[in-house]
């Protein structure tokens, strides 16, 4: 049976695919989690392996990463670092590709790399944070694109 590793499996999106894969049974499932908690012992409980790590550090994703078919992800916008989410997908595909992952899905939005096209895309009620957004999310499509892993 292939093993699929859900990073965001705490999450609305993540959380809903953990569920429909656990239903599905055709894959060994692993979570990435950030540390131990009432939520990793519950999926423990339903077979789901817990691997801790960071998404900002490449080593623990690469271990998460072991023996691993496929990736799904989904990156939450954080502001603390403008760049974050950018880096974060960077090292998400970094370690997929030295670990020779063979399926990589990203949860994002759709027309990511558009957003200028958008009507009011340059009125000032748009915000630092709105346009930031938008950059962030472009970046990481742009990186899943230039990668080597089926996406």
């Amino acid at each position: 049976m292939k093993r699929v590793l859900v990073i965001g499996s705490s999450g609305n999106q993540g959380g809903e695919v953990m569920k429909e894969l656990l239903k599905r049974n055709k894959y060994k499932l692993r979570a990435l989690m950030r540390k131990e908690s009432a939520f990793s012992e519950d999926l423990k409980s339903k077979g789901v392996e817990i691997v801790l790590g960071n998404l900002n550090d490449e080593k623990s994703l690469e271990k998460a990463m072991e023996d691993v078919y496929g990736v799904f992800s989904v990156l939450a916008a954080d502001y603390s670092d403008p760049e974050l989410e950018i880096k974060q997908e960077r090292n998400i595909v970094e370690a997929s590709e030295k670990q020779k992952v063979q399926i990589l899905i990203h949860a994002s939005v759709a027309r990511a790399g558009d957003e200028e096209n958008f009507v009011d895309w340059k009125k000032e009620h748009r915000t630092p944070i709105y346009h930031l957004y938008w950059k962030n999310k472009r970046g990481s499509i742009e990186i899943i694109k230039k990668s080597k892993i089926p996406h």
